[in-house]
C-alpha cells in the first residue's frame, strides 16, 4: 500500500521531533543537573582602601589545570559564587558604569522641576528620592588579571567566606 501525503507528513514530523530530542540529549550531556566540575560556594565582601566596590565581578580561576573557573557579581561590595575546588587565583574587575541608576545633577534638577510642576497642578506626588552617586573607584590594573593580582584562595567543598580589602 503506497504512503499518502498525510501519513508521510506525520512520519516526517515524528522523525523530526525524535531527532530534535536526541540532539538536545547529546548537546546537554548526561550530567543530571550537576556541575561539570566539583565546586564550593564562596561569599564575602570586596573593598578597595576600605570602600566597598559598588559594581563589578570577581573570578576564581583554578590553578590545577582544566581551565575551570567561577565568576560572581559584586554588588555594593558583596559577592557569592560557585568556584572550582582547590587552589585558585583571583581577579577583580570594576564595572565602568559604577554610577548605574544614578543621575547627573542636570537630570536631578529636571526631575525635581517636573515633580514641582505636577504638584502645582494638584497632583499628589511623593517627595523625590535621594539620588546620590556611588563613589568612583579606580582599581589598579593588576587586579584585572589573575596572574598579576597576587590574590589566591583555597576553595573547599561546602560554604565558605572570604573578605578582600584591596590596596
Amino acid at each position: 500500500m503506497p504512503l499518502t501525503f498525510g501519513t508521510d507528513s506525520k512520519w516526517r514530523r515524528s522523525w523530526l521531533v525524535g531527532t530534535c530530542i536526541l540532539a538536545l540529549a547529546a548537546f546537554s550531556g548526561c550530567s543530571g543537573g550537576r556541575e561539570p566540575f566539583p565546586t564550593g560556594e564562596v561569599s564575602g565582601k570586596v573593598t578597595y582602601k576600605g570602600q566597598p566596590i559598588s559594581l563589578g565581578k570577581i573570578t576564581f580561576i583554578s590553578t590545577g589545570g582544566g581551565g575551570y573557573f567561577g565568576t560572581g557579581i559584586i554588588n555594593d561590595g558583596s559577592y557569592t559564587l560557585k568556584a572550582p575546588l582547590g587552589p585558585c587565583k583571583i581577579e577583580v574587575q570594576v564595572e565602568s558604569d559604577e554610577n548605574k541608576y544614578a543621575v547627573s545633577p542636570q537630570q536631578e534638577k529636571m526631575i525635581k522641576a517636573k515633580m514641582k510642576a505636577m504638584r502645582d497642578q494638584g497632583m499628589n506626588v511623593p517627595d523625590p528620592p535621594q539620588l546620590t552617586k556611588r563613589p568612583k573607584i579606580d582599581l589598579p590594573e593588576k587586579y584585572k588579571f589573575a596572574d598579576q593580582s597576587g590574590l589566591q584562595f583555597e576553595v573547599k567543598a561546602g560554604t565558605q567566606s572570604k573578605e578582600w580589602d584591596l590596596r
